[in-house]
């Protein structure tokens, strides 16, 4: 339990840190472009040769590729009924809290369960640390541009942390049950954060920094590769 606290708050406290510094002072689109892709580089990594392989190892092919698939299928689900309700104008300020939260459950949750089976969770995190980092400050400023105070953006951020912080223990407790079930989870979390990876954080990074941002995809997986080996 120690470990996975300790993790989970090195994992979300860029989501406490970022409005708070975000307020005052903005990164640049082309910043955070490569953030962002340089973290979808990172999560690519580690999800192919620890979290899924941790899956299929565990619970066989079949287990694995369904609960991949799902898993992606659920965030797409998730992220188009969020979208709608962005679209028809509802609940506009806290459609970004709500994109963290759908996005920040499958990562928190990887992050949990391999701690759990005593992965090497070390690129996950770094993954997940650069990844809130953008998500955080372009949120920041999107809810100061619709007339929320700092005061309570950071507060709404900051329960955004906790809750996440939860989901990591609570995959770190998930840990115990039987292994057919271990793999089907983490398997359908990896999903997730496939569907995370690919509706999120590639296409913003394409549009905000251009193709140029393939470099720090391939910059982020050969450092998450790195770690998984080194660390």
């Amino acid at each position: 339990m120690e470990t996975a606290l300790w993790y989970g708050l090195l994992s979300v406290s860029p989501l406490i840190l970022a409005p708070i510094i975000g307020t005052w002072w903005k990164l640049s689109k082309h910043t955070m472009a490569i953030l962002l892709a340089f973290g979808a580089g990172t999560f690519i990594s580690a999800l192919a040769f620890d979290l899924f392989a941790e899956s299929f190892h565990r619970g066989g092919a079949l287990i694995a590729s369904i609960g991949l698939l799902g898993g992606a299928a659920i965030f797409i689900s998730l992220g188009q009924l969020i979208t709608h309700r962005a679209k028809k104008g509802e609940a506009g300020g806290i459609m970004p809290l709500a994109a963290g939260i759908i996005d920040g459950i499958p990562e928190s949750l990887t992050l949990g369960t391999a701690v759990a089976v005593a992965a090497n969770p070390i690129a996950l995190m770094a993954a997940i640390i650069i990844s809130n980092i953008p998500e955080a400050f372009s949120s920041a400023e999107n809810l100061e541009r619709l007339g929320h105070s700092r005061k309570s953006i950071i507060l709404s951020w900051t329960t955004v942390a906790i809750a996440l912080l939860g989901v990591v223990l609570l995959g770190e407790a998930l840990g115990g049950i039987p292994d057919g079930a271990l793999a089907a989870l983490q398997a359908i979390a990896a999903g997730a954060v496939v569907g995370v990876v690919a509706d999120t954080m590639l296409p913003q990074a394409y549009d905000q920094g251009g193709p140029w941002v393939a470099f720090a995809t391939a910059a982020g997986f050969l450092t998450a590769f790195l770690l998984s080996e080194l660390v």
